[in-house]
């Protein structure tokens, strides 16, 4: 039910009776412990990837002087050290702190986070750690382009790229994918590449779900006799030039072919 205002309870209209009923319910009513007005939330309290920093935030209202205490455990029970810094900005009323940690092996982590002793909201807060970032490209070419290439090196390492693909008729797959422009990705989602790519140097390969590398690396294993051994191309049954353009017309316009 909607609480009465201040203002509303003394109006002269009011009937004290009433008013002594309504207030009666809250007799029992305790202050909100410290520990509530707690706030954690961030990446880092729900999952991460091997070896890379997982963080997360906790902010605690200026008027509470304990200290928040944060304790990491890996699958093993093992305690990891977690590594707190003030962070750069915070809510009016807040002080805002910057936590994070490594996980050293996948698995199931769990992250406490307790103010005098007393669990702060999810806490304590479960964590799936995987292998490695995974964008969904198991079995497949992916390539990540940028539709507003501002350097002439980069448009000529992408352009260079389609034609060396598609001289490998990449193009020609039943699992082709069209090129990917990542400046038309939502944001979580360009991030994820650029994460799993270590580099945000574009245009971006990935076969298999691994990050192969850019043009100068392609054309390095080009040279040295090793691409044909990560395209797999001999494994593939390839479309005719015919399938593959009647197949355009079915995909995205999100995404460029080759």
């Amino acid at each position: 039910d909607k609480l009465i205002l201040p203002e509303e309870m003394i109006h002269k209209k009011v009937d004290k009776m009433a008013m002594m009923t309504y207030l009666a319910q809250f007799r029992n009513l305790k202050p909100m412990d410290p520990a509530y007005r707690v706030k954690a939330y961030g990446r880092g309290l729900h999952q991460g990837i091997k070896d890379t920093n997982a963080v997360f935030y906790v902010e605690k209202p200026t008027d509470i002087s304990s200290n928040v205490k944060v304790v990491v455990t890996g699958p093993d029970g093992t305690e990891l050290k977690c590594e707190e810094k003030k962070a750069e900005s915070s809510p009016a009323g807040y002080s805002k702190s910057a936590c994070s940690y490594v996980p050293n092996k996948p698995g199931t982590y769990k992250v406490s986070v307790t103010l005098d002793g007393k669990h702060v909201p999810g806490s304590v807060f479960t964590v799936v750690i995987e292998e490695d970032l995974s964008i969904g490209g198991e079995g497949k070419v992916l390539c990540f382009f940028s539709t507003t290439s501002g350097s002439q090196k980069q448009r000529s390492d992408i352009n260079n790229t389609k034609s060396m693909l598609q001289a490998k008729k990449v193009h020609l797959r039943k699992d082709f994918v069209p090129w990917i422009p990542v400046d038309l990705m939502d944001r979580p989602d360009r991030e994820a590449v650029f994460q799993k790519a270590g580099t945000r140097t574009l245009p971006i390969v990935i076969i298999d779900d691994k990050y192969l590398g850019d043009y100068d690396t392609l054309l390095k294993l080009e040279e040295q006799g090793k691409l044909d051994g990560y395209l797999k191309m001999d494994q593939q049954v390839l479309l005719t030039e015919e399938e593959h353009k009647a197949r355009l017309k079915t995909f995205s316009a999100a995404g460029a072919a080759l």
